[in-house]
């Protein structure tokens, strides 16, 4: 038996339950630091746990809330890493499937909703308890995840080819 043609195709859907099956996208809020180490040129980025004992005076950081994405910078954080979080977080924005992504640059303290997503607000360490760079964001690869809820697999064979 000869086979002639595969075919495969995969449907990728996320349903929402509570909106009668529709797709939705979902998104996990995290934090940001955005660092630069003195007498290097790079500016990097790095994922920190997402809350208000993660910021520094030092540094700048964003927060990506899915709908909104936010970037908040330390008293004393360089213009290299206000521009580099700035960047990420217009670059971030711009790649969205949502249209209606909001883009809040420089927090302010009285931004009740962006203290809320760190769990309240707190003490802000000084720039001198910031600690190392951990992990590089800019040498990761984002990954998406999908869910399937239906595969659709289509084998044609051909004995007459």
């Amino acid at each position: 038996m000869n086979f002639c043609l595969l075919c495969l195709v995969i449907q990728f859907v996320v349903p929402d339950l509570a909106s009668g099956g529709e797709k939705v996208e979902r998104y996990i809020n995290r934090l940001y630091r955005v660092y630069k180490k003195p007498g290097e040129q790079t500016t990097r980025c790095f994922e920190v746990p997402l809350a208000c004992s993660s910021l520094n005076d030092g540094d700048a950081f964003l927060l990506d809330a899915g709908n909104k994405i936010y970037t908040w910078f330390g008293s004393t954080a360089n213009a290299f890493e206000k521009n580099k979080s700035a960047s990420v977080a217009q670059n971030m924005k711009e790649k969205r499937l949502k249209i209606d992504c909001e883009l809040i640059l420089d927090v302010m303290d009285n931004n009740e909703e962006f203290w809320q997503l760190l769990g309240g607000k707190g003490e802000i360490k000084p720039a001198e308890e910031a600690g190392e760079v951990v992990e590089d964001l800019v040498e990761k690869k984002m990954v998406s995840l999908f869910a399937f809820s239906a595969i659709t697999i289509l084998v044609a064979a051909n004995t007459g080819c």
